[in-house]
C-alpha cells in the first residue's frame, strides 16, 4: 500500500489559515456575562462620583478590593453580611438579592442596596 506525497505547508500557507481562523473567531464574540453590557466603560456612564463608578466597575469586573491571589488560585474575605462564605461578586449579589442585570439597567440601585448593607468595604 503505498502513500500518496504531500508536501508541507510552507509558513506563509500556515500563517493565512492560522489568521483566517483567528478572523472568524473574532466575529462571533464568546457568550460571557460580562459581553451582555453595551461596551466597555458602562460604569463612566453612570453619574455618580468616581468611588461609585470604580465600585460598579469592580462588581462587574469581579476584581474586588479583597481580591488575593494563593498559588493561583482567587481568594476573597469572607462576606462581612453572612459570615459563612467567601464575597465574590456572585456571593455578594446573591446575599442582597439583587441579580447580574441589575448591575446593568439599575446601577444606582445595587449601590444603595451595597450601601445600605455596608458591603462597599468589601468592593
Amino acid at each position: 500500500m503505498s502513500q500518496a506525497y504531500v508536501e508541507p505547508l510552507t509558513y506563509l500557507e500556515l500563517y493565512s489559515r492560522r489568521k483566517a481562523f483567528v478572523n472568524i473567531s473574532w466575529r462571533h464574540p464568546p457568550a460571557h456575562s460580562w459581553y451582555r453590557s453595551e461596551g466597555p466603560g458602562a460604569a463612566i456612564r453612570f453619574k455618580g462620583d468616581r468611588k461609585d463608578q470604580t465600585a460598579l466597575d469592580r462588581l462587574t469586573s469581579g476584581h474586588l478590593k479583597t481580591l488575593r491571589f494563593s498559588r493561583g488560585d482567587k481568594k476573597f474575605n469572607i462576606c462581612t453580611k453572612c459570615n459563612m462564605i467567601e464575597a465574590t461578586p456572585q456571593h455578594l449579589s446573591d446575599c442582597v438579592a439583587l441579580v447580574y442585570d441589575d448591575l446593568l439597567k439599575r446601577p444606582d440601585f445595587v449601590l444603595e442596596v451595597m450601601k445600605e448593607n455596608d458591603l462597599m468595604d468589601l468592593i
